[in-house]
């Protein structure tokens, strides 16, 4: 196995791990438990486009832009209508960040889960309104199945290609941080807090990260080998 290789094997397997079967299949657990609210279903798919856009124009791009990159080019190849004219920034301003700010959604947005009030073919269509503003709709089941196919399509199409320069995106947003290191110090030594019952059953078990339901951590430095 060459470097390059080397390099997408590790990329693929965080993936795996630490996107699919953590934020994945989270969304495809409440999807096909048939739960109808909106706000758990976009703030996931929200945080999902925000890593990945990550991994498209790299972390220190901030992230409502990053988050409109990967909308407009990778989720605009599932459906044209992600490319119109500021359609990726609405998504981002009035979507996402009235749902992770404010627990609503900003004007001109209408969200549903409920196929009978929108259907899953009406997303992103305009609901005109009698005495009100018009608002765009966001079907949320169909924004899921939008978004898990801009994934494959990235996955298959950019990091396969781009796998040296994905790579390096992803260490950057993995470096470590002293502050935080010193505070986890801090935590076992100075005050005792610790407990390591979740540590040990999560490593007594080789299947991936999320077999404890309910349970999820990030890489630690036993994984270095195999992600970095």
């Amino acid at each position: 196995m060459n470097k390059e290789e080397n390099e997408l094997n590790k990329i693929n397997n965080y993936l795996e791990e630490f996107f699919e079967n953590w934020l994945i299949k989270d969304i495809q657990l409440i999807r096909n438990c048939n739960l109808y609210f909106t706000l758990p279903y976009v703030l996931l798919i929200s945080s999902g486009i925000d890593f990945l856009g990550g991994l498209y124009c790299g972390f220190d791009c901030s992230p409502s832009k990053r988050s409109a990159k990967f909308i407009k080019k990778w989720m605009g190849e599932v459906n044209s209508i992600y490319k119109e004219e500021y359609m990726a920034n609405f998504l981002y301003d009035n979507v996402r960040s009235g749902a992770s700010h404010y627990a609503m959604y900003k004007k001109y947005a209408s969200c549903s889960s409920q196929p009978n009030i929108y259907p899953l073919e009406k997303h992103l269509f305009v609901n005109i309104r009698n005495n009100a503003e018009d608002r765009i709709i966001i079907q949320v089941f169909q924004f899921i199945e939008d978004f898990i196919e801009a994934y494959n399509l990235f996955k298959k199409d950019h990091i396969k290609i781009h796998c040296k320069d994905v790579y390096n995106k992803l260490k950057v947003m993995l470096k470590d941080d002293k502050k935080v290191e010193n505070l986890i110090r801090n935590l076992k030594q100075k005050n005792k807090m610790y407990y390591s019952r979740i540590e040990s059953t999560i490593q007594a078990d080789s299947s991936s990260p999320s077999v404890i339901y309910g349970t999820s951590a990030s890489p630690s430095e036993a994984d270095s080998d195999k992600y970095f």
